[in-house]
């Protein structure tokens, strides 16, 4: 009833940036992503500063990515330009670490590492350090990841990626005693 209600004030042309943000919350939990980001899309050009709009209507891009492989281009690309727009407003360790995931998903190794060293600078966390330990192999430094795997660690002792990525490292290197205690 609410949504019929909030959709009949829209087709009337009421587009008071409230009344959509409230509708793509309730398109969003009936499931209707791509109206919903309509509905966001509303929101942002009457309010393009609207840092909590504009960051959920990235993470619904971000899903439709994931969902969608044919158009994950497009998608991804979308939720980047708004992550970026966030990033300039107001760089926060969420913002970082959400453009370090989709640049990482990208391929932009070099470019995602500088956005977890941020976030790992204002909020450490072993999600973060495990992630460069990650791009660190990626870049083939394996001494490097394992300094992050250990940073992770020392975080959260029971950290389960970082745990077995050490491990896998140190038995790499020939130091499976070790491994075996670390995993």
């Amino acid at each position: 009833k609410a949504l019929a209600e909030f959709t009949l004030a829209v087709q009337r042309g009421v587009q008071l940036p409230d009344l959509c943000r409230e509708r793509g919350r309730i398109l969003l939990a009936h499931g209707r992503t791509t109206d919903a980001i309509s509905d966001f899309d509303n929101v942002l050009t009457a309010e393009p500063d609207d840092i909590e709009t504009r960051l959920k209507r990235a993470a619904l891009y971000r899903g439709l990515a994931i969902e969608n492989k044919a158009a994950s281009r497009e998608f991804n690309d979308r939720a980047l330009a708004d992550l970026q727009i966030l990033d300039r407003q107001a760089g926060t360790p969420e913002v970082w670490e959400s453009l370090a995931t989709l640049l990482e998903s990208k391929g932009s190794i070099e470019a995602a590492a500088s956005y977890y060293q941020r976030v790992l600078a204002a909020k450490p966390t072993p999600g973060a350090a495990c992630a460069l330990g990650r791009l660190a192999e990626a870049r083939g430094a394996p001494l490097d990841a394992a300094e992050f795997y250990r940073r992770a660690l020392s975080f959260q002792a029971d950290h389960v990626p970082a745990l077995s990525a050490y491990a896998r490292i140190l038995h790499d290197f020939g130091e499976a005693a070790k491994a075996r205690r670390v995993a």
